[in-house]
């Protein structure tokens, strides 16, 4: 019987910099986590401010094809409250794609069914 070998992709998600949208002129302190299956990792916090800038990599091993989800916050010593959501398909053709090298993508958050912020 032969055994079907699966492969363990590793994706790096760089994340540079994002630009949210706020109806009011007050800034916020964002950090981004992403989710991918039963991982999660995310940026450093920055503070006050509405165009964040990272320029980090973080790095998931994924078995198989499945979204990564992104999810904005602003955390400051008050709580936290979600800045917008979003996801990227990553089907295995994609992610064969990126072995060849890599690709930039940019992810529309929403928040209540609105745009609220781009990463």
């Amino acid at each position: 019987a032969s055994q079907t070998m699966r492969r363990l992709y590793r994706l790096k998600v760089y994340v540079a910099e994002a630009e949210i949208e706020r109806k009011a002129a007050t800034s916020v302190d964002p950090i981004l986590y992403l989710y991918l299956g039963d991982q999660s990792l995310h940026t450093t916090g920055k503070s006050e401010t509405c165009t964040p800038v990272w320029n980090e990599t973080l790095e998931f091993y994924i078995p198989h094809a499945a979204p990564l989800y992104l999810e904005l916050m602003d955390e400051d010593v008050m709580g936290s409250c979600c800045l917008g959501k979003g996801e990227v398909q990553l089907p295995i053709p994609f992610l064969v794609q990126l072995m060849q090298g890599s690709t930039k993508h940019t992810v529309q958050l929403m928040l209540n069914g609105e745009p609220s912020a781009r990463v």
